[in-house]
């Protein structure tokens, strides 16, 4: 009797728990698996609704990817890791894609984003005679990529990454910076290790 009880009291337990949630980054993109199950598609490929991608380089053998596409299905995000890796001298090759979502929420990320206003924004490259230079420091570089319809948009800008100091004429660059690398846990990742190694740089605004 005791044990029936016990099992009683589980079995309310269970009915009474709430439902699983869903992944937060389980899309509803109709052509997610179009990025799923393929590498990196040129965005003048791929048809279906809007695409915003940027190519992040740290001048390192390792370059990082972020694809973001909308329609009116949903959005679908994702990152990517590719270049090598060093092992006792043995050069190896890495690939990674996973699917993310912004740690604040979809509706707050493009909230920011379009405060950026990414169109009005031009290629902006460092200039050593007037922006200067970090002595045994990598530079960053970062080409965005924008698609709409069939309209397509690319520009490049710089970065001294992970410093955080800018020219006056690239307040817009180091919010869209800021955006990127604080939004998604894999940048975020990335950033803190970056910023360890070179605390010599800090105090870092992000």
């Amino acid at each position: 009797m005791k044990n029936q009880i016990i099992i009683l009291f589980i079995l309310i337990l269970t009915s009474c728990s709430s439902p699983k949630q869903a992944s937060i980054c389980e899309s509803s993109f109709n052509s997610s698996s179009l990025f799923q199950n393929e590498g990196i598609i040129p965005i003048e490929l791929i048809r279906e609704g809007s695409i915003t991608r940027i190519w992040i380089e740290r001048s390192s053998s390792m370059n990082q990817i972020l694809t973001i596409a909308q329609d009116t299905s949903g959005i679908y995000a994702e990152f990517v890791e590719v270049g090598f890796h060093y092992k006792r001298d043995k050069k190896i090759a890495y690939f990674s894609k996973t699917e993310i979502c912004p740690i604040n929420g979809w509706n707050d990320f493009f909230i920011e984003l379009d405060s950026i206003n990414l169109k009005s924004l031009v290629s902006r490259k460092n200039d050593p005679s007037t922006d200067g230079i970090i002595m045994h420091h990598p530079m960053s570089r970062y080409l965005v990529e924008i698609k709409n319809e069939f309209e397509i948009k690319k520009f490049e800008f710089y970065s001294f990454y992970p410093s955080q100091n800018f020219p006056e004429d690239m307040k817009k660059y180091s919010e869209l910076e800021k955006l990127i690398l604080t939004s998604f846990k894999p940048l975020v990742e990335s950033l803190k290790f970056s910023q360890d190694c070179y605390k010599n740089l800090g105090p870092f605004k992000y």
